[in-house]
């Protein structure tokens, strides 16, 4: 049985194929090559193992029939474009001693694994240069989340695991990004040979084919965009990296991680790789109720594992998960988070103070600054919306946790904790309220709870209380901006646009505001003051902020603008704003509709 299978797909360019097999011939041992011919004409005759598709039925599918019928323990995918260099491999395979798939570098490439050498000695002695850039480069290699499958050498098992190429990417691109994100998925690791050279022509199939490549690309992002979400893809990149090294732990930070957790599989793994190399230790707290695989994910990277019964108390939850941390800081994460940056976080901690005020990210954009770095000898205090009792926190908005209950909890725990929220908010809240009406903690998170349920006359209650307690600036401009978008969901434009203004008297000068006043207006059609107040919202607050229930969206209020010139009549100025909403979408589908909306306004002044 051979080591190596290489698969080479061919259609057409049978030149191209034979110089390829001829490199394989001259600089490879223990392998059999399976030429998938994808309807070339005339057809690759050979004494490889050759199949016959009467088609092109794309490189997927090729690709996959060859794994069919490959017997190597090795599976090599090659374009029919690609040279081979000396002991290519061997040398490859000499990387799998810390990778299950590996790639080469190349001429022609997307990514990393295009080289910066210069490629014009290669032509001249391909062999000398390949086995110098080995000699200068000897078995180095770097962990990554992507290979271009122009030539990638993969150990069995991945295959065993995974399975075979998604054969929806047809007839090619982004097959490759998508068996890659499996893969790591399945906890196998990536990594490029920096050390090994093969040359690459580059598209030589499309070229002769002449298919629509931009297309192409286009058609399958969209799948691999609806295949994988950008949060999920992020945190694999993540993973990709933290797979590489052996060291989860840093025996000389002083922060640990703490956290309490309840059926928490999907996002527990996330959360302990976002925190890898800045933790000295990981205590994880389970409920006794858990029943999904959370204690074997905590038990898999070396966390320290305790069992707890919750008693509808959350500052006692963790600080149960607390007790014995014995570095100076901890970090707490909920299952369904993770660290998304942390900038020179181990220098931060040497700073005079007892917490860092994070930024903590929602699903939709919204940002708030919360204590979840601290010195490790605090207490939490409330029963619910549990703080560390810290009594001089340090801002430090660059350290972000994101909160992603959308790809990192299953939506069986994400309906038990919304469950568990309708029952504790108002009953816990509501009677510290009751028993304290001057409770401006109480009464500031049940205006939020009920607002967000659109249950208004209970939230008018506990924001008259606040409003009449609070002090603090910030969360009396939350408040106020909260009760300007009730009041503006239900049609009450008068009093939405005045407790806008009461927002403003808090907090003078912010953007949101300014563009909910836009919003007022607009929504009454009332466009010339629209504009002039979507105007003023673009630009940058610069006072500090502690909530911030926006995302800054430029192509959002440059699409107000045109919508509202539009109405206006002035289609010159709406192509002009929807132009430049165009500019600074983040989509495809958002850049192309704000385009063709920006060509009509102008082909309406024309006409």
């Amino acid at each position: 049985m051979p080591k190596y299978s290489i698969i080479i797909p061919v259609c057409d360019n049978l030149d191209l194929t034979k110089r390829c097999i001829t490199s394989i011939n001259l600089n490879t041992t223990d392998y059999e090559i399976i030429v998938i011919d994808n309807g070339s004409f005339p057809a690759y005759e050979g004494l490889e193992i050759v199949r016959h598709n009467e088609k092109n039925e794309g490189f997927p599918v090729a690709v996959n029939q060859g794994i069919k019928i490959a017997k190597g323990e090795v599976i090599v995918i090659l374009n029919n474009d690609v040279v081979v260099t000396p002991h290519w491999l061997d040398r490859l395979s000499y990387h799998f001693c810390h990778a299950d798939i590996v790639g080469p570098m190349t001429n022609e490439v997307s990514g990393a694994q295009k080289i910066t050498t210069d490629t014009a000695d290669y032509f001249l002695a391909p062999d000398e240069f390949a086995n110098s850039y080995y000699t200068k480069n000897s078995l180095s290699f770097s962990t990554t989340a992507r290979l271009v499958f122009f030539c990638v050498a993969i150990k069995r098992k991945v295959i065993d695991k995974i399975g075979l190429l998604d054969e929806q990417f047809t007839p090619g691109n982004f097959e490759d990004d998508d068996f890659c994100l499996r893969a790591i998925e399945a906890d196998f690791k990536l990594a490029i040979a920096k050390d090994v050279f093969v040359y690459h022509l580059g598209s030589a199939t499309h070229k002769t084919l002449k298919i629509d490549f931009v297309n192409l690309m286009a058609i399958n992002k969209g799948k691999f965009e609806k295949k994988w979400s950008a949060a999920k893809i992020d945190m694999l990149h993540r993973k990709a990296v933290r797979l590489g090294s052996e060291n989860l732990f840093n025996p000389e930070s002083p922060l640990s991680l703490a956290m309490i957790v309840k059926n928490e599989a999907v996002g527990l793994e996330n959360a302990i790789l976002s925190c890898w190399g800045l933790v000295s230790d990981i205590v994880i707290a389970i409920d006794k109720t858990t029943t999904d695989e959370t204690a074997d994910i905590a038990k898999k990277y070396g966390a320290r594992i305790k069992y707890f019964d919750f008693l509808d108390d959350f500052a006692a939850a963790r600080n149960f998960a607390q007790e014995g941390v014995k570095t100076e800081w901890t970090l707490f994460l909920d299952g369904h988070e993770y660290l998304k940056q942390a900038p020179k976080l181990l220098d931060i901690l040497k700073q005079d103070c007892d917490g860092l005020l994070c930024t903590v990210v929602m699903e939709n954009g919204a940002q708030f600054r919360s204590a979840r770095i601290f010195k490790s000898h605090l207490k939490f205090a409330g029963q619910i919306h549990e703080q560390p009792q810290c009594v001089n926190p340090l801002p430090c908005i660059k350290v972000v946790i994101q909160h992603d209950r959308n790809e990192s909890q299953s939506v069986t725990s994400a309906e038990a904790r919304e469950r568990q929220r309708n029952y504790q908010m108002p009953e816990i809240m509501g009677i510290l309220l009751k028993d304290n009406p001057k409770n401006t903690r109480a009464s500031f998170h049940l205006v939020l709870y009920y607002m967000g349920r659109f249950m208004f006359k209970e939230a008018k209650k506990c924001r008259k209380l606040f409003l009449k307690h609070s002090k603090v600036a910030g969360d009396r401009w939350f408040i106020y901006f909260n009760q300007a978008l009730g009041f503006l969901s239900q049609h009450k434009f008068f009093w939405a646009y005045l407790s806008a203004c009461s927002a403003d008297r808090e907090t003078p000068g912010r953007w949101e505001v300014e563009k909910l006043k836009g919003m007022i207006f607009f929504s009454q059609r009332n466009y010339r003051r629209a504009l002039s107040f979507f105007v003023k919202s673009m630009h940058e607050n610069t006072c500090d902020v502690r909530f911030k229930p926006w995302q800054v969206d430029l192509a959002g209020t440059w699409n107000l603008i045109g919508e509202s010139f539009f109405q206006l009549g002035n289609f010159e100025e709406a192509g002009e704003a929807f132009n430049r909403a165009s500019e600074r979408a983040n989509t495809d589908v958002s850049r192309d509709f704000l385009k063709r909306r920006s060509a009509l306004m102008f082909k309406i002044k024309v006409g």
